[in-house]
Order: C-alpha cells, then sequence, then structure tokens
C-alpha cells in the first residue's frame, strides 16, 4: 500500500494493478472480479487529507496470467532448490 501510494503520487485511485502484485492482491483481485465487487478505500495524505476512492475490479485475464507467473516462478524455485541440495549432498 505504502508503495502505491509513492508510485502515484497520493492518487490511489490509480495503479490498481501495482497493489495486487502478491499473492494475496492476485486472490483478492480474482475474486473482487468474479464477484463484480469494486472496493472502497480511504486513504491519507498530507497534501489532501483524507480521501475516499473507488478501486473498479482489476482485468481478470491480467489476474488470471499473475497467478500462473507466481505458481510458474514459485515452482522453478522449489526445483532449483532441491537441486541445489542433491548435488551438494551426493
Amino acid at each position: 500500500m505504502v508503495c502505491w501510494g509513492v508510485r502515484y503520487r497520493g492518487d490511489m485511485s490509480q495503479g490498481i494493478l501495482m497493489q495486487k502484485m502478491s499473492i494475496g492482491g492476485v486472490i483478492s483481485g480474482l475474486n473482487q472480479n468474479i464477484f463484480g465487487v469494486t472496493e472502497h478505500m480511504a486513504g491519507f495524505g498530507r497534501r489532501n487529507g483524507f480521501k475516499q476512492f473507488d478501486v473498479p475490479p482489476p482485468n481478470l485475464w491480467i489476474m488470471i496470467g499473475l497467478a500462473v507467473g507466481l505458481c510458474v516462478i514459485g515452482t522453478v524455485a522449489a526445483r532449483m532448490r532441491i537441486r541445489a541440495v542433491e548435488v551438494v549432498t551426493g
């Protein structure tokens, strides 16, 4: 959330994809898209003060792509770790 606010200079209604760049964010984005829900969030900035904004659901195909990408990265990292242990022990 902090990176999101800094990157978009306090305009929290921008950069929806940046907020969803984690496993929890992908799951949240998929849920939000499947159920067609718009999130209502509140933020506080020094310049703007208290501000409420709406976060529309992200594109479904982008969220599916992110989910697949995170699964592939995790699987490859686990395989590399297993091979490294096999080389050291064998």
